[in-house]
């Protein structure tokens, strides 16, 4: 697996990530279907010090062999707007590469107001599975979002 010294620059250098071991996320849906929001856990492992993927376990299910993309890194950069966390690294698995929504992705993002680097992460499964974003639990986005679901589930139950 080959990485280009940027990306792994910019993961270990330049965000200032440092993680040894897989870390947890507390991820949401990104539109609300059913009147309450949901939440789950997620657990990303990645190689910081090399920028390798080892593995990421979502809804009782395991996913590994994604490689990382800088073409996706640098585009998303390009789009970003001043107040957006930039992107740090794009994993990425073909499951159905002659399908334009075959591939499953998973965007690592950097600092932005108060937000550390790899806090937030977004999922992007294939086969028009609705994306959705994960925030590292005990992070400040975290209690943000998590206190942000409680109320507005507390609002709609009536509770």
């Amino acid at each position: 697996m080959k990485f280009l010294p940027f990306a792994v620059a910019t993961l270990v250098g330049v965000a200032g990530i440092a993680h040894a071991a897989p870390v947890s996320y507390t991820c949401e849906e990104s539109a609300i279907t059913e009147g309450l929001e949901t939440e789950w856990t997620a657990v990303l492992d990645v190689d910081y010090q090399t920028g390798a993927f080892r593995q990421f376990t979502v809804k009782n299910k395991t996913y590994t062999g994604f490689t990382m993309n800088t073409q996706a890194v640098n585009a998303w950069n390009s789009m970003v707007r001043e107040d957006d966390a930039p992107a740090l690294a794009f994993y990425e698995k073909d499951y159905n590469p002659r399908k334009i929504n075959g591939t499953y992705q998973i965007g690592l993002f950097g600092v932005t107001r108060g937000v550390k680097a790899g806090d937030v992460i977004k999922i992007m499964p294939p086969f028009d599975e609705p994306a959705y974003f994960c925030y590292k639990k005990g992070s400040l986005k975290d209690k943000i979002m998590t206190d942000l679901r409680r109320s507005h589930n507390a609002r709609v139950t009536g509770q």
